[in-house]
Formats: structure tokens, C-alpha cells, sequence
């Protein structure tokens, strides 16, 4: 399936496909006939994070250059890093070559400002955990002005931050864009509230989509934070003692409500940090359906959508999208997967 080489400029007139996993029933519509699939009291629960510019130029004390890409915060100071090799982001992340050899306390300069010191190296110098020797306003004063967002292969042109943002983007805590939100544009969410639609938020912390080596891409997603608030908690009751339907846009919405679900039996607030791996055996407890982007069956995406529907009926509904020309990835086309 083809990938979008850009944003599109009209958001409305992207393309989505609406499938029932009870029906086997796929329709192949527009983005804008989403409220027909939606009943007053559904209630859509969308990934408020904002978008981080998490690619940074780093150096080593032997002056190598490599770009670092930031994947997850530990704490205040201490975050979980993919060092790549040779290239750019125009090549591919399986392309590119391998960092430079790290040792446990070699420290590092990243853009040019910030000092940091290796705490763990792993899986071919590729998977680092790195520790910022600055207070925290200094790291984020300066990981903000000197980075850049994570930029993928099939893109044209180097894009900037606000192009990786959804229209809910406040908290920023994504190290990739939660993609499925991008194509709910203003005028659509008016058109669900006045159906009746309700729509809550959550903060999830999206992280990095792909390192480039095929055993470390197997451990992703790595375990996330995200943060829920009572309110998101309570309209979720609600809606379920209504029998109505729980839409998560996007598979971090899945992971930060199951995951919650998974770790205490019941739905609850505040922040926490979640390692659910969701799966095509896993019983789904809270979502109903998912809108998400068109993804590669080797993705952790793809993982996560067959516990809506099975690998073969996604699969053939993808290469009917395939033959019309519906395109993939983070700026692609929409599923509205409903759940058996």
C-alpha cells in the first residue's frame, strides 16, 4: 500500500474505511461519513499529547556525529534513546548503519548544548538509556529549540513540528504523533457533537514507531505513560452503563484505557505507566472500536488491531483498499474498526 508523501491540505476529504467485524462488512467511504457510524451517547476518547521534537544531531567525545532519537522519559533527567547510524531520515530505518560503539559512562554532547552520560547500552550500541547532567528546565529549554520531529522515509519534504500535531495537542508527551487523531478536523467533531457524540481526552505518551533493527522492533511499543483524568473515567462508565459504544482513536488510546483496565480491574485516574502488549488474544474490556491509520501487518499497530478483528479479515480489507488507491502510515487513510 502506498504511502502519503505529504499532508494532505483538506483533511475532510481523506478517505475511511468502516469495518464491522460481526458483518464482515467493509465500506469504503470518506473521512467525513465517520458521524454515520457514530450514535449520540458513543463517546470518542481521543490522545490530547502533543507531538516532541525528539530528534536530536549528538557527538561523542571522539567528535562522531549520529542522530539520537529520543523514545521514552524515564524520569526528569534520565530518557531511553535509539542511536542511528549512517543516512538521514530519508532513507529507510532498516537502512541506515549502525551508531558509533558506546560504553557504559561515556558521555555525550546533543545539539551542541546539552551533556549527557550513558547509563546502559544494548542491542548493537542501537538501544541507550542516557542521563542529562542539566536541571530540567535547562533540557527542556533546549531539547525544544535545537530538535526536530522524527521524519519518515516516504515523506517528500522535512516537515515542521506543527504538522506533527492533532488538533487536541496540549500536553507534550509524544515521541511520534498519535496519527489517528490527525485526521479529525474541527469541522467533523462539530458535526459528532451535534449527533450527540460525546468526546473525552486522555494524555498517552505515543512512542517511537520503528529503530531499524528487527529485534529491538520486536520489544516496541516500549511500555508508555499516559495520564487519565476523572472526568475521562467517569464519561466512560457512563457511556457503558448506557450500553453505549467506547470509540478509541488510535491504538495509545487502546493501550493507556486496556491497560489501565489490566492493571487494576476497573478504569481509573491519574498517571501511570503501562507494558500491555495487546494482542489478537487479548479480551478488550473497555474499547469497542478503534479508528486508526492503515498499518503494515509487521507493525505493533497491526498487532493490536486484531483484537478487533482477525489478521485474515484485516488483511483483506487492506488489499481492497490497496486496489483504490488508499494510502498508509501516519499521513495516510482511516479504519473504523468495530470489534466483534
Amino acid at each position: 500500500m502506498n504511502a502519503s508523501k505529504e499532508p494532505r491540505s483538506n483533511k475532510d476529504k481523506e478517505n475511511l474505511i468502516v469495518y464491522n467485524s460481526s458483518s464482515d462488512q467493509a465500506d469504503f467511504l470518506k473521512i467525513e461519513a465517520l458521524s454515520d457510524f457514530l450514535q449520540a451517547g458513543d463517546l470518542l476518547v481521543v490522545n490530547d499529547a502533543a507531538t516532541l521534537p525528539s530528534s536530536h544531531i549528538a557527538e561523542t567525545l571522539k567528535g562522531e556525529l549520529f542522530e539520537l532519537r529520543l523514545a521514552s522519559a524515564v524520569t526528569e533527567n534520565t530518557w531511553k534513546a535509539i542511536a542511528m547510524g549512517s543516512g538521514n531520515w530519508h532513507n529507510t530505518t532498516e537502512s541506515r548503519g549502525l551508531p558509533p560503539e558506546f560504553k557504559i559512562g561515556d558521555r555525550i554532547l546533543i545539539d551542541g548544548k546539552l551533556n549527557a552520560k550513558i547509563s546502559e547500552v544494548s542491542f548493537a550500541n542501537r538501544f541507550l538509556t542516557i542521563e542529562f547532567e542539566s536541571q530540567m528546565t535547562e533540557i527542556w529549554t533546549e531539547l525544544l529549540k535545537n530538535g526536530k520531529p522524527i521524519q519518515y522515509s516516504y515523506l517528500e519534504e522535512d516537515l515542521n513540528l506543527n504538522e506533527f500535531q492533532t488538533v487536541f495537542a496540549s500536553q507534550p508527551w509524544a515521541i511520534e504523533m498519535p496519527s489517528a487523531g490527525r485526521p479529525l478536523s474541527w469541522n467533523l467533531l462539530q458535526n459528532l457533537l451535534k449527533k450527540g457524540v460525546k468526546i473525552a481526552t486522555l494524555t498517552h505518551a505515543a512512542g517511537i514507531s520503528s529503530t531499524g533493527l528487527a529485534e529491538l522492533d520486536a520489544l516496541l511499543p516500549l511500555p508508555e505513560r499516559s495520564d487519565i483524568s476523572q472526568k475521562t473515567v467517569d464519561l466512560v462508565r457512563e457511556t457503558k452503563a448506557r450500553n453505549r459504544k467506547i470509540v478509541a482513536v488510535g491504538t495509545t488510546v487502546v493501550r493507556a484505557l486496556e491497560g489501565r483496565f489490566y492493571s487494576h480491574g476497573e478504569l481509573k485516574s491519574g498517571v501511570e505507566i503501562t507494558d500491555l502488549r495487546i494482542h489478537n488474544e487479548f479480551e478488550l474490556n473497555v474499547v469497542d472500536a478503534l479508528l486508526s491509520g492503515l498499518h503494515d501487518p509487521s507493525e505493533s499497530h497491526f498487532e493490536l488491531m486484531r483484537a478487533f478483528a482477525s489478521e485474515e479479515s484485516l488483511k483483506a480489507v487492506f488489499n481492497e483498499a490497496e486496489k483504490r488507491q488508499f494510502l498508509c502510515h501516519e499521513f495516510g487513510d482511516s479504519i473504523l474498526v468495530f470489534k466483534q
